[in-house]
């Protein structure tokens, strides 16, 4: 039986939280603190207020403008939400812009154009260039949404203060790919009919589910020797509080018949969120 047909409807609060995309700024000041503690440094404020915004601003063009035909068929309940809140999209864009300037003002220039880099990376997926969205390639999608999400969870790190690219930022930057990458490809699975409606190519679509959750957990477990290796190398025991967010990640991937409803999968890339806990313990 295939994902999609098995889909649960939403809930009405996942339904708004979906739709408004207030979960997405939480989830990348998430990644970020995490990637601070990590790294052992701190950040300025308005490196998180960047980080909240800016991804809040690419959702909203992704998701909440008419770029995504594919979504009335997927989340039907998204496009209902939007239609009933008239007033939410234009005010929450401008505000998210807003916050974004404000906070590149605050920061070193060397973010100012790393911003603007990230801009276009995240972009080149959800706007269509001469007709097409590069998020109809079943491997571009994933590639570019785990590029632009690690990108920038980690690098605003250095970027903000200064620092340099070392080997504990590159290997972070591959773990956060790997663990985006693997959502990317799981969401896809819950929304392949409506995908193919709407003529985009994604690994579920082509290969089906059990070989998208293989893939996916291929992806998690890379994940998780790359923390654990750099726990066993650095002694830093925050890395083991990664790995174990991994596992988890990897237990609902393989125990679960029908995968969580994707706003749920979203939330489990927040698990750094607990790293940064720990950290302050």
């Amino acid at each position: 039986m295939g994902a999609a047909s098995r889909r649960t409807h939403d809930s009405g609060l996942t339904s708004a939280l979906d739709a408004s995309g207030l979960p997405i700024p939480l989830i990348a000041v998430a990644l970020v603190a995490a990637s601070a503690v990590l790294l052992g440094t701190e950040i300025p404020g308005s490196a998180y207020t960047l980080a909240a915004a800016g991804s809040f601003a690419i959702y909203l063009l992704d998701r909440a403008w008419p770029f995504s035909p594919e979504d009335a068929a997927n989340r039907p309940e998204r496009a209902t939400w939007h239609g009933d809140h008239r007033w939410y999209r234009f005010p929450a864009l401008i505000l998210a812009i807003g916050l974004s300037l404000w906070a590149l003002l605050q920061l070193p220039r060397a973010v100012w154009l790393f911003a603007a880099a990230l801009t276009v990376l995240a972009g080149l997926h959800a706007v269509p260039l001469g007709g097409r969205r590069l998020k109809a390639s079943a491997w571009l999608k994933p590639s570019l949404v785990a590029a632009a999400w690690a990108a920038g969870a980690v690098l605003i790190v250095p970027f903000a203060t200064g620092g340099e690219i070392t080997r504990a930022v590159v290997l972070l930057l591959a773990v956060r790919g790997l663990t985006v990458a693997a959502n990317v490809v799981l969401t896809d699975l819950a929304d392949s009919e409506g995908d193919a409606a709407a003529g985009l190519t994604s690994l579920a679509t082509r290969s089906g589910e059990r070989a998208v959750r293989s893939l996916a957990s291929a992806l998690i477990i890379a994940g998780a020797v790359l923390c654990l290796a750099q726990f066993v190398r650095s002694g830093n025991v925050l890395w083991s509080v990664e790995a174990l967010g991994l596992v988890l990640y990897l237990a609902v991937v393989q125990r679960r018949a029908a995968l969580p409803e994707p706003i749920v999968l979203d939330l489990l890339v927040a698990w750094p969120a607990v790293t940064w806990l720990v950290s302050r313990l």
